[in-house]
């Protein structure tokens, strides 16, 4: 079922994928947080209005962030160095913008208390969004240095329980006279 559901994502049209991945993926999350809410949306008649604005509204942000990246985001992507990081930050600046529109919709009031999170979330997963997605080169992962020296731990590197701990300090390849 899941190649089923890549193979149609790859007939759509490559400027729509965007709008249509960030769509789905919204909505699969929201979906989720209805269903572990379940049972408060199905006590009061209010509450699964909410939940069906919920998972008819969540996409559409998806859309808009989408959209936002094929016809802003993808052209600025291009510009060397700082290009991904402005293509994150016009998606999720599209994002939480229809965020907010979404909210004045449902009738809730935005204050500048919501401008003011909706700026600095944007300005924040922005460009984190787009240094860990956009960015052309891979990211090269270091080995830990700490790990290499204990890893693998042989019987000897370990002593037993209980055994005193040496003291004072051993000079590699010198042995101290006998006399």
């Amino acid at each position: 079922m899941l190649w089923t559901l890549f193979d149609w994502f790859e007939r759509i049209p490559r400027w729509l994928r965007p709008a249509v991945g960030g769509a789905v993926v919204i909505l699969a999350l929201t979906a989720a947080r209805v269903l572990l809410s379940l049972p408060a949306f199905l006590e009061r008649p209010a509450a699964r209005e909410d939940a069906i604005r919920l998972l008819v509204g969540a996409p559409m942000l998806g859309i808009a962030a989408g959209l936002a990246y094929t016809l802003l985001g993808a052209p600025l992507r291009r510009i060397p160095d700082i290009g991904p990081y402005l293509a994150g930050t016009v998606t999720a600046a599209a994002y939480f913008g229809a965020f907010l529109g979404f909210v004045v919709l449902t009738g809730e009031e935005a204050d500048s208390g919501s401008w003011f999170a909706a700026t600095v979330c944007t300005l924040v997963f922005g460009p984190t969004f787009g240094h860990h997605f956009l960015r052309d080169d891979p990211v090269v992962l270091r080995p830990n240095v700490a790990l290499q020296r204990t890893w693998p731990v042989k019987h000897h590197d370990v002593p037993p329980a209980g055994t005193p701990k040496r003291r004072g300090r051993r000079r590699a390849g010198r042995r101290r006279p006998r006399s």
